[in-house]
Parts: structure tokens; C-alpha cells; sequence
């Protein structure tokens, strides 16, 4: 029940509370024979309470009387009951309960019946001196406690009338253009009531999802029917359109069509026709119908997507296309619509520049003619793309220069790389450098330094040919060699050749080892002399 009462009528108020609508005691008439089209959707832009109080009125919870439906006027606690038993579907048990006492203060009113029913589905508790006050005004505050009511929301909290106001916030019930928090206790309005019942039917949801217009009023989605287009649409390119034309059938009132998502007007018989863009992409074109209750009707429209114009020209190749005089190779290239999606079978020319070679578009495949550089340039419709050539002839030996050195280890040392053809003519290739071991590297300066002591072999590859260096690396002196015989067996007058050689751990010799060498014959050998000679 209402836990707090708003205050009642000032004294001496001689204004008198609305009079029922006529008629207002019983469902609406239902739509006249073989009516088949529904009421227009309210224009762009319309009052939201306009057209909250037409939903209403087509699914028979207000009629309206000769006046209208008075959406500035002030409603009365009897007309909003009216207004929630009709909404929850039990407008048929008014007649049942017109004898049936509920309020002192309603016996012979004419919203006896629909009072009772309300008291009975504890949407209304009167006031606390047990009177309900049928002819007097709806408050803000009473007019949201019961459309919260109405939509079944539980609210635990107990400053009323503050709890019912956060509680509509929160299920999207309370118009956000409105603050009626901050005036709980002045009169509402009729179309501001309208606009609350409206949002509580559409929020209030059982378990199928239903809302309470699709329970208790309207459970049909509407018919669509089309006379155009009659089968699938072809979509040939960018700026098509359509024509779409048929009719939409709907017992109650239509909210509203769309048509490829756009808005489309509905005339009094439910005629429609409009001219929608035809998807590029192959969507269908859905034709979608929403009855005042959101019951909701859709038809799909298949759509035969044609080849969408090139917008792009991808070419898989990272830098230049390096070939050899006699090569074919396959070029790797996709044309891409304006999605990025790649275009089956895509028309496709090409030009080479530079008289380097020809390409052949079926295939895709360029083949080079004569050595030099120049360029590829494709096209697909208006869309162009080019990617660098080079054309090298055939190599016939790789040189390595120097072919053998010994350095010292962590010095920078410059290795040249030739490549020559058949004719002995040099050709302009990179080489890809290998080196055994790896404590070392080759940099693309053509430049070599080792990390560590030891033999390295440098190899150079290029088109199938490779050509191999031998480096001699050494590290920090560590002992003297005396290289030459043995044994020395010799005459009178002979020479016999020695060397000493300062070598690191690896007996690699110490080149850079620059003090002298002291050399001497132990012992006492008269006729034996040992002389330098370099």
C-alpha cells in the first residue's frame, strides 16, 4: 500500500475534479470490420506524450472522450486506476466488481469497479484515514508508486515517496526530460502519465521476454508483404538502388517501418514503397515492421552481390624484384575492393618500363629479357601500382679478394666481392655472406673482423654460385718456434736455414709481433756461427 499520503485538497477548492471519460468503464470498440491497416506512426519529432497516449489508445487502454485525450490537463486518482486495470489486462473484471466494496468513499462512483480490481492486485491502499479519494488529484509522487507497481518492480527501501522515484530511474521508467523527483506532491499531468505507463508497459518483461502490451494486449507481429522487388537484387556496383513496395498489415497500431534501416512513411491502407541503396557487400536488404506493442516483423530481400570496383593494388614484394636474364617468376599481387577484401578474378594489365622483360596478366608472371632496371607498373580499372625490377645476367664465378689473409683477432679487415658472367663481365649482385665459425661477422661494408683466435672460412652466395675465403686469425703472443731441420748433417761451408717464428697458443704466427729475435748455438762449438739475414 501507500506508505505516506500527499497532502489532500486544500480547503475552499472549488476547482472540480475532471469528469470520466465517456465511455470510460469499458474496453474501446474493436477496430471496424475488414479494417486491416494500421494507424500512421506519430511524424519525427512528435510530442513523446502524443505519442505515448496513441499507443494507449490503439491497444484500448484510454479512449479519450469529445475533448480528446487533454494531455495538459490533470488527471484523478480514478482515472489512473482506471488507466493500470486496463493496462494489466483486467479491464473484464470491472463489471465483477462494481458491488464489491473496496472504500467507503467510492460506493456508487463510477470507478467502483475498476478501483476494487486495483485494491484487490495491491496497486492502491487508499490514504491513511481509510478513504481512497476518487475525484482528487495524482501526485507525481502517487502517479510513480503505482506505474512502478504496475511494472512489478520490487523497492525494499521505505522513504517513500523517494524509493519509488530512484527505483523508476533505474528500470528507465521516469522521462529523463522531466524531473518530477523534485516536485513529488504537485498534480501530473495527464500526458505525463501517459508517458509513465507507456515506459512501464515496455520495461516490465516475463520470462519469454514479453513485454505488457505483447502480454496482455497485443501479442501479433505485424505483415509484410512485398510487390517489388520480386526475387533477388543484383548489385553491380557502387551507387545502386532498388525500388521496395508492398504493404504492412496491423491489427493495432504500427510504430514504425524501415527499409535497409531507412524510415519509411506508411499509408492509410499500409501501402509503402521506397528507393533503398543496394549492398555492395551482399547483405540482404531487411524490411522491418514494429507494432505499437514492439512486437516486430522483418523480411529479408536476398541480395546477388556483384564485383565491387578495385580500389587497390597489393603487390607482395618487399623492395625491388631482383630476377636473372632468362627467369620467370610468378609475381605475387592482389587487387582489393574498397573493404580490403580481394577481387576473384580480378581484371589485371601490366607494363614493364625499362625494356627489361615482359609480363603476362593471365599467369601473373614476369620473365626477364636483358639484364638492367626499370620498373613494373600494373592496373585494374583506374587503380595503379608499381614495384622496382632488376634484371642481372647469369653468374658464372664469384671472387673473394683476398682469398686467404692471416689478421689479428678484433682487426677491421676489407674483403671484396665480383661477380662475373660467362663473358667475364662483372654483374651487379648482392652476395648473402656466411662465416664458419660464428665468432665473428661480415657487415655490408664488405668489412670482417674475428672475436676470437683461429681459421675462418668466409663464404659469399649469389644466384647459385658461391665462392669461399680463408682467414688466419691470431691472438696475443704466447711462444717462440724455431722452424728448420731437425738435425743438422752438413760440410764444411754449408748453410742451413732457420726461421723463429713468434706464434700465439693455437701456433698460429704473431705477425704483428715486431721486437727482435736473439738467436745463439749453445754450448762450445768452434766453426759454427749463426748470422741474420732479414
Amino acid at each position: 500500500g501507500e506508505t505516506a499520503a500527499p497532502a489532500a485538497p486544500a480547503a475552499g477548492d472549488t476547482t472540480a475534479p475532471v469528469a470520466p471519460e465517456a465511455g470510460d468503464t469499458s474496453a474501446p470498440a474493436a477496430p471496424a470490420a475488414g479494417n486491416t491497416s494500421a494507424p500512421a506512426a506519430p511524424a519525427a519529432g512528435t510530442d513523446p506524450a502524443v505519442a505515448a497516449a496513441e499507443t494507449l489508445r490503439a491497444l484500448g487502454i484510454v479512449t479519450g472522450d469529445d475533448r480528446g485525450l487533454r494531455l495538459q490537463d490533470r488527471i484523478t486518482r480514478a482515472e489512473i486506476v482506471t488507466i493500470l486495470v486496463r493496462a494489466s489486462g483486467l479491464a473484464y473484471l470491472e463489471p465483477l466488481n462494481r458491488e464489491v466494496y473496496s472504500f467507503p468513499d467510492v460506493a456508487g462512483h463510477w470507478s467502483r469497479g475498476f478501483v476494487a480490481v486495483a485494491r484487490s492486485q495491491g496497486y492502491i491502499a487508499g490514504r491513511g484515514d481509510g478513504r481512497f479519494y476518487p475525484d482528487a488529484e495524482v501526485t507525481h509522487a502517487e502517479a510513480v508508486t503505482l506505474v512502478v507497481r504496475l511494472a512489478g518492480i520490487e523497492v525494499t527501501e521505505t522513504d517513500w515517496p523517494h524509493n519509488y522515484f530512484r527505483a523508476a530511474e533505474a528500470a528507465g521508467i521516469l522521462p529523463m526530460d522531466l524531473d518530477l523527483a523534485a516536485a513529488p506532491n504537485q498534480p501530473a499531468l495527464r500526458g505525463t502519465v501517459f508517458r509513465l505507463v507507456d515506459a512501464a508497459m515496455r520495461v516490465a518483461r516475463d520470462e519469454s521476454g514479453r513485454n505488457l502490451y505483447q502480454r496482455h494486449h497485443d501479442a501479433e507481429a505485424p505483415t509484410i508483404t512485398l510487390t517489388a522487388p520480386t526475387g533477388p537484387v543484383e548489385a553491380a556496383g557502387a551507387g545502386d538502388t532498388v525500388t521496395v513496395e508492398g504493404t504492412v498489415r496491423e491489427n493495432r497500431r504500427l510504430a514504425r517501418l524501415e527499409v535497409a534501416g531507412i524510415p519509411v512513411p506508411v499509408g492509410q491502407d499500409g501501402h509503402f514503397r521506397v528507393n533503398v541503396p543496394v549492398p555492395a557487400d551482399g547483405e540482404p536488404i531487411a524490411v522491418v515492421a514494429t507494432d505499437a506493442a514492439g512486437n516486430v516483423a522483418r523480411v529479408e530481400i536476398p541480395v546477388a552481390a556483384g564485383p565491387r570496383p578495385a580500389a587497390a593494388i597489393e603487390i607482395e614484394v618487399e623492395g625491388t624484384l631482383e630476377l636473372t636474364v632468362g627467369e620467370s617468376r610468378e609475381v605475387p599481387v592482389q587487387v582489393l575492393d574498397d573493404r580490403g577484401q580481394p577481387i576473384p578474378d580480378a581484371a589485371l594489365t601490366g607494363e614493364v618500363v625499362g625494356g627489361i622483360g615482359t609480363f603476362d596478366p593471365e599467369t601473373r608472371t614476369f620473365t626477364a629479357t636483358r639484364s638492367g632496371s626499370g620498373y613494373l607498373e600494373l592496373r585494374s580499372g583506374e587503380v595503379t601500382a608499381r614495384v622496382p625490377v632488376q634484371v642481372v645476367s647469369p653468374v658464372a664465378r664469384l671472387e673473394i679478394t683476398p682469398a686467404e689473409a692471416t689478421v689479428a683477432r678484433l682487426t677491421e679487415t676489407s674483403v671484396t666481392f665480383r661477380a662475373y658472367d660467362d663473358d667475364g663481365r662483372l654483374v651487379a649482385v648482392e652476395p648473402e655472406w656466411t662465416l664458419e665459425p660464428q665468432s665473428g661477422a661480415v657487415f655490408d661494408n664488405g668489412v670482417f673482423v674475428a672475436w676470437r683466435p683461429g681459421v675462418y672460412t668466409l663464404t659469399a652466395r649469389a644466384l647459385g654460385t658461391e665462392a669461399k675465403a680463408t682467414f688466419r686469425v691470431y691472438g696475443e703472443p704466447a711462444r717462440l718456434e724455431l722452424r728448420g731441420p731437425d738435425e743438422l748433417v752438413a760440410s764444411e761451408g754449408a748453410e742451413v736455414m732457420f726461421t723463429a717464428v713468434v706464434v700465439d697458443e693455437r701456433g698460429t704466427p704473431v705477425l704483428s709481433h715486431s721486437e727482435p729475435i736473439t738467436l745463439a748455438v749453445a754450448g762450445n762449438r768452434p766453426g759454427i756461427a749463426v748470422e741474420p739475414i732479414g
